[in-house]
């Protein structure tokens, strides 16, 4: 997995959660997560690992992802979401079964 923090700088986690992801579409927060970038601007990032099953996500901030609509993420998949406003603006559904994921946040 590439590093979204190389450079001059280092991500450090400030929070994660775990979630089960159903068939109404939710943001990255549900678990009760606070999304906060104390300044970070764009240095801000999600590590989601989808534990179970297969999801979908939007980060555009308008289309809301359905089980045929979005970015579809196979089962045991690990992915990278860079930057605050993505993140804020980041949803996730299951793609058939009910999938729980696994969320970390971080910030330089």
């Amino acid at each position: 997995m590439t590093n979204p923090f190389s450079g001059d700088y280092a991500g450090v986690a400030y929070d994660t959660d775990q979630f089960v992801l159903s068939s109404t579409a939710v943001p990255v927060t549900t678990g009760g997560a606070v999304l906060t970038d104390a300044g970070s601007g764009d240095k801000c990032c999600a590590v989601i690992v989808s534990t179970s099953k297969a999801l979908r996500y939007t980060i555009d901030g308008v289309t809301t992802p359905t089980a045929l609509v979005g970015m579809p993420v196979p089962d045991d998949a690990t992915f990278i979401v860079v930057g605050f406003a993505n993140v804020a603006a980041l949803q996730l559904i299951r793609q058939v079964a009910d999938s729980t994921i696994d969320v970390t946040f971080l910030r330089s």
